[in-house]
């Protein structure tokens, strides 16, 4: 028999109902599924290792772009990343690879931006490597600001002491060496301690440096110490064609002889100093390079004198 009329047809619009119901709860269960996903996701965290450009803006007197010479000096920096869900959803399928601690050296700054606490780390290592070389603080400003990338943090402020020494001394500090150095500067030109070190350690290794130089402040475990006879610095200097005639050389001179001694060595070295002299005077003792032990001949007499 036919439906009498006005009795409508249920059936097909109960079954649609039900499809869109399901539709939905699925829908919502995948959307609570993958931002509970996202939120659980914890960061990766892992160490960048970037040279220093310097920048051919300045306003100061003898403006212009400062040319690198020899080696470069990095800076390192803790990135924290969040890690995609795709990535969780490797690790529940036993992809462990995918969230592997990783370290990056990138090839260079990708911009001149940083926050206040950068800045001012700059501002800082400026006027301690103008102390430190010239023996009084002379300008606010160097010829040449360093470039950085994506930089938060004062930590940078010991590479940014080595970039500036670099432009305010002649000839390449480093002795042809690429170098990395981490560590805040303190109001007296000291290097204070900083976080992340294992993987601003890791990431220096990445960059290929010969030296990475840390903080002798922080917990370091491992890193090397400096004990060695004070005249294999005066052997370092006399190598570089220069003449220990200031008596304040022979402080600096375990640094040295770490540095004569790791020349027998291969890969990166880590050495923990508490002064930029230190820094320089295991540069002496590596390079046996004339401006190195010249420029830690110069901070000594100024920092010690």
């Amino acid at each position: 028999m036919g439906r009498a009329d006005g009795v409508a047809d249920t059936t097909g619009t109960s079954s649609g109902s039900t499809i869109t119901l399901v539709a939905r709860a699925v829908t919502m269960v995948a959307v609570v599924l993958a931002i509970t996903i996202i939120l659980a996701s914890p960061a990766v965290v892992y160490g960048e290792a970037q040279p220093l450009a310097f920048s051919a803006h300045s306003r100061a007197s003898g403006a212009g772009t400062a040319k690198r010479r020899g080696g470069r000096i990095f800076y390192l920096s803790v990135v924290h990343e969040r890690r995609a869900p795709w990535d969780v959803l490797a690790d529940v399928v036993g992809r462990h690879d995918a969230s592997a601690p990783r370290v990056a050296a990138s090839p260079g700054p990708r911009s001149a931006s940083g926050d206040h606490r950068s800045r001012q780390a700059a501002v800082d290592a400026w006027q301690a490597a103008q102390l430190g070389a010239l023996g009084a603080v002379q300008t606010m400003q160097p010829r040449a600001w360093p470039a950085v990338g994506s930089l938060h943090g004062d930590s940078a402020g010991f590479a940014y002491l080595l970039g500036y020494l670099a432009v305010l001394l002649p000839g390449d500090i480093t002795g042809g060496v690429d170098v990395a150095a981490t560590g805040v500067i303190g109001p007296d030109g000291s290097i204070e301690p900083i976080g992340g070190l294992d993987q601003k350690v890791a990431a220096a290794r990445s960059a290929g440096v010969r030296v990475v130089f840390v903080p002798s402040t922080n917990a370091l475990g491992a890193v090397p110490t400096s004990t060695a006879r004070p005249d294999d610095f005066l052997d370092a200097v006399r190598a570089g064609g220069l003449w220990p005639w200031q008596p304040s050389v022979v402080a600096a001179s375990p640094y040295a002889a770490d540095g004569v001694a790791a020349r027998d060595h291969r890969g990166t070295a880590i050495i923990a100093v508490s002064e930029p002299a230190d820094a320089l005077a295991w540069l002496c003792g590596y390079s046996g390079s004339p401006p190195a032990c010249q420029a830690a001949v110069t901070l000594l007499a100024h920092t010690r004198g």
